[in-house]
């Protein structure tokens, strides 16, 4: 009968609870938002400015540069929201998953119906390498100053295994 799994060093890796639920304090994980209101010139892609950290379990989030670090190579899921504002004009709104520099997965909300506000988002698992830099980029087509959504926007992710 095992209640804690460490490594050699001693650090916690998991523990069991007297009901039974495992807990892994030092999975990574994470989730960044919009501390303030933001307007910014979305009609091309354009990287969201994540000011604040909900939490980052293993402090892989540089927010001075906007992405996060993969620690460890794995599946992850990730979850993003940019919430937009005065994007009346636009027909399309768009959320890229950016790799290393490489918009490589699309969420978007097609034709906001000249309604002044959307908010397209994303949700998957992906496979990533240990030194992966994630980033998320928005875009309005038709629309040029929008306003980035504090509280409604966010980015966020874990590692499952």
């Amino acid at each position: 009968k095992v209640d804690s799994i460490q490594n050699a060093a001693g650090t916690a890796a998991m523990t069991i609870d007297s009901s039974g639920r495992v807990l892994q304090p030092a999975k990574p994980a994470w989730r960044a938002s919009i501390a303030t209101n933001q307007v910014v010139n979305i009609s091309a892609n354009t990287t969201v400015n994540w000011t604040a950290l909900d939490f980052d379990i293993g402090n892989n989030f540089d927010l001075s540069n906007n992405y996060y670090t993969i620690p460890v190579t794995g599946l992850y899921h990730i979850d993003v929201q940019v919430a937009l504002e005065e994007v009346a004009n636009s027909t399309n709104t768009y959320i890229y998953v950016v790799v290393n520099g490489s918009g490589r997965y699309i969420g978007g909300l097609n034709d906001p119906q000249g309604g002044n506000n959307t908010a397209p988002s994303y949700s998957s698992v992906h496979q990533f390498t240990a030194g992966d830099e994630i980033s998320i980029q928005a875009r309005a087509t038709s629309d040029t100053n929008c306003i980035i959504r504090q509280y409604t926007s966010y980015f966020s992710g874990y590692l499952i295994g």
